[in-house]
């Protein structure tokens, strides 16, 4: 934590990185019209970023469950990987995400390591997802906007559930 007369330059830093977990969803921010605008801009960094299919398809193989990664959410990265998969193509390690319930590392060895082996698959599976995505980049404009259809849809449905609850409480 940094105190009155610490350097400004420090206190800038810890500000840029409070900033940058909250426009990547990497902390536990709420959701917030501000931390909302701010994942808004995360995904539009995203899509000047020349590494960010490589991002989506690592943290979608490595089944990362929280941030912003490719410039696509967590359920977005889920529905574009049920697309590749239907597709024919293996993004996530089925066994793995059944074994920790889905959640965000495979399983390694006892002392928390990969084998050789899990290392060449998740390579393999990162390399072909890849490859998928730049030939289905489609695909990808397709899931953000069904999400974000979705996302409007449980809006609507909560703003009228609320305006019931209220209707309720004022008859009451």
């Amino acid at each position: 934590m940094l105190r009155p007369g610490d350097d400004a330059d420090a206190r800038e830093r810890v500000v840029l990185n409070d900033l940058v977990d909250r426009m990547f969803g990497l902390d536990d921010s709420d959701d917030s019209q501000t931390d909302i605008v701010l994942r808004r801009a995360a995904k539009s960094i995203c899509t000047a970023c020349p590494v960010r299919l490589e991002c989506l398809a690592d943290a979608t193989v490595n089944m990362v469950e929280h941030g912003i990664y490719g410039g696509l959410s967590l359920e977005e990265r889920k529905s574009l990987a049920r697309t590749a998969e239907a597709d024919g193509v293996e993004v996530r390690d089925p066994g793995t995400a059944r074994a920790r319930g889905g959640m965000a590392h495979a399983i390694g060895s006892s002392d928390g390591r990969h084998s050789a082996e899990q290392s060449l698959d998740e390579a393999r599976r990162r390399r072909d997802y890849t490859e998928w995505l730049k030939t289905h980049g489609d695909e990808v404009s397709r899931v953000k906007a069904r999400e974000s259809q979705g996302r409007s849809e449980r809006r609507r449905r909560e703003r009228e559930a609320d305006k019931s609850g209220l209707v309720e409480t004022t008859l009451f």
